[in-house]
């Protein structure tokens, strides 16, 4: 975690500046990222396949096209998105591992 916290800090010094799109709702990345300040947007993994079928017609997934699949959803759909600290029931669903999509 102190890795991609010195990654994320090149960004900003201030954790609040850096947007953070997760292909989950759970886990112990987003619970750490939340306790740190991040702004995390949770992107429901179905969501994020239909996403992916937008930029190639290849089912494969591949990390780097992934995170330009990320950024353009944060990019591109922010203003309908919500964050774990906007939304009571994503933070603690990723603090006790509970679904959180409606």
């Amino acid at each position: 975690m102190e890795k991609l916290r010195q990654r994320l800090g090149k960004f900003s010094s201030n954790s609040k500046d850096i947007l953070v799109a997760v292909e989950s709702h759970q886990g112990l990345l987003i619970y750490a990222l939340l306790e740190t300040g991040y702004l995390v947007y949770p992107i429901n993994p179905k969501a994020m396949e239909r996403y992916r079928d937008r930029y190639r017609m290849s089912s494969s997934k591949s990390d780097p096209k992934d995170a330009m699949v990320l950024a353009n959803i944060l990019r591109t759909d922010l203003p309908g998105s919500s964050t774990g600290q906007d939304s009571a029931s994503v933070t603690h669903a990723s603090r006790s591992d509970r679904t959180a999509y409606p």
